[in-house]
């Protein structure tokens, strides 16, 4: 069976490129299934068995055929051979999913994802220990131990131009975990209105909050309610804003997500969002479209501007499972025109060895860091009555993608 799997940098057209292949195949003989979120569709006929005939028929006769790796093992598709096989963001699904697609004659498999981003999400801490958040993409893709070369057993194909970022947020995520080998292509977007960003071109912003509250513990989760305060004094400032003499264009509230490692931070942040949608102002009707996710529920999204709650803040540099350089990569490549991160550096520069230390190194070396006084003091002005919205609020605090998490999260 030939492999060949796509490692991809957010934002770079992975599902766009897979669907290219298939189209451009599709004149073949050959029928190709696909993994994506879809289901099929019934026949007319009231009876099961014409129905379920019916059914089995319009699958055997066309060249492609979408499903979810689960459904590939459904018996409407037995005795259907699928030599090729394209699997999309195969990194979130673990093995055993992964192989139903193949059972059925495959010999040319594409896998599609980025294993240096979040694995499969797998609850039994048991589980995981014997591996089953690994995914058949970063098994294959790892250095082979019984290989005379030691490399992998199929070395990935980078997809190397992101389309997502601006350069300014692609370039470490491109450097620390890509090698550098990545393209900018996004279009070039306007700065967010009413964030002090640094001087020159930079769209990458870290508030440093340290406050004598710091971080709370709370079951086996975590929440900051300094940096909630904080989030929320920017999420309102800038629904408000409008400089066009600036080149700073309005923002959509649905074009704003909150995003945080924790689950009680998560709640923390829609308790109080909630609460400021209940009060009379222009912003309540914005502030109940924000989005606010962890960065699990995050992974596979994007939006213009990503305000960041790190919530860790303690004098040992303790990041707790926040120091994965995988859900690092997810939380920073999820913007495209602005990042903004509140955190306290102290912690993040003590916790020497992880990624957001290395982080925290960029941006102070590119002036992004401001003291929480100094970035409350510099958000300008605005009329609290400009862009209030005559509709009434819709409150949207989901967890973007959907993906359940693991009570300790």
């Amino acid at each position: 069976m030939r492999f060949s799997p796509k490692e991809v940098l957010s934002g770079d057209g992975k599902t766009r490129g897979g669907a290219d292949s298939l189209a451009s195949a599709a004149s073949s003989a050959d029928r190709r299934r696909v993994r994506a979120k879809t289901s099929s569709a019934a026949g007319a006929s009231s009876s099961v068995y014409h129905r379920m005939q019916a059914m089995r028929d319009a699958l055997a006769s066309f060249q492609v055929v979408v499903t979810t790796c689960s459904s590939a093992g459904h018996e409407l598709l037995r005795g259907i051979t699928f030599p090729r096989v394209l699997v999309d963001e195969c990194t979130q699904s673990v093995e055993p999913s992964t192989l139903l697609p193949l059972s059925n004659g495959c010999n040319h498999l594409v896998l599609i994802g980025d294993h240096k981003q979040l694995p499969p999400t797998v609850v039994s801490d048991e589980a995981r220990k014997m591996g089953l958040d690994r995914s058949m993409f970063a098994r294959l893709a790892a250095p082979h131990a019984s290989s005379h070369s030691a490399g992998p057993v199929a070395e990935p194909l980078l997809l190397d131009e992101q389309r997502r970022m601006h350069p300014s947020i692609a370039a470490f995520p491109n450097t620390h975990f890509y090698g550098g080998r990545v393209r900018d292509a996004a279009p070039s977007r306007p700065p967010v209105s009413g964030v002090p960003w640094p001087d020159g071109d930079m769209r990458v912003l870290l508030v440093d909050v340290q406050t004598e509250l710091g971080e709370e513990q709370q079951g086996t989760s975590w929440r900051n309610a300094a940096e909630v305060d904080a989030v929320l004094k920017l999420a309102s400032h800038v629904l408000r804003c409008d400089d066009r003499s600036k080149g700073q264009a309005s923002l959509p509230p649905e074009e704003v997500v909150v995003m945080t490692p924790y689950f009680q931070q998560k709640q923390l942040l829609q308790a109080e969002f909630w609460r400021r949608t209940q009060q009379d102002t222009a912003t309540a009707p914005l502030l109940g479209q924000v989005r606010v996710s962890t960065i699990d529920g995050f992974q596979g999204a994007e939006s213009d501007l990503v305000i960041f709650s790190a919530v860790r803040s303690n004098v040992g540099g303790r990041l707790g499972f926040l120091s994965d350089a995988r859900r690092a990569n997810v939380a920073l490549t999820r913007a495209r025109r602005g990042l903004v991160v509140f955190a306290d550096a102290t912690t993040m520069r003590q916790a020497k060895g992880t990624v957001w230390a290395e982080w925290l190194a960029w941006v102070e070396g590119r002036g992004g860091v401001m003291p929480l006084a100094e970035f409350s003091s510099r958000l300008p002005p605005v009329d609290g009555a400009k862009r209030a919205r005559s509709r009434s609020p819709q409150v949207s605090f989901g967890t973007g993608a959907g993906r359940s998490l693991p009570a300790q999260y």
